[in-house]
This record gives structure tokens, sequence and C-alpha cells, in this order.
């Protein structure tokens, strides 16, 4: 589970509200993740030098490229394997 640092309402509040209910039962485990960073940190080898890649015409940030692997990543995709990572160990 993602820490959402603002005020939990709407459906999130219901979400959390119910995981929570279901933490409380012993039917699962909650973990809050401080998601510092997770998307600039290589999901692999935890690299921490993901440059963004510029593509002429966009103004997006959402693609990282390794300077290690000289792989690119989907900056998204990459945070939630280091989420799911992080929550593993755990």
């Amino acid at each position: 589970m993602v820490k959402i640092k603002r005020l939990r309402c709407g459906v999130i509040g219901k979400l959390f509200a119910t995981l929570k209910k279901h933490e409380v039962a012993g039917e699962l485990i909650v973990v809050t993740i401080d998601e510092f960073k997770t998307s600039k940190t290589r999901s692999s080898y935890f690299f921490d030098d993901l440059k963004v890649v510029k593509t002429p015409g966009f103004k997006s940030k959402g693609v990282l490229s390794c300077s290690k692997c000289k792989k690119v990543w989907q900056r998204d995709v990459n945070a939630a394997t280091n989420m799911m990572t992080i929550s593993e160990a755990v």
C-alpha cells in the first residue's frame, strides 16, 4: 500500500479502511511504503542513476534510461516493481 500524504477521503479512504479492517481480522497484511525515489531507482539492482529520456515534442518525464545497463524504463512500472520488492521483503 502506498502511503498517501493527504487526508484519505472518497474511494481511497474507503479502500484503505477496508484493507485495514481485513488486516485486523488477520486476512492480510497492509504495508505502507514511502514512495520517495521508487521511480528513480533501478528495480533490478537498486542503482540510483536513472536519467529522464527527452523526447522532442513531449514534456513528459515518464521514461527513464539506466546509464549502467542502457535499458529504458517506464517510470510508473519501475516504481511499482520497487514497491512490490519492498513489500515482499517486509
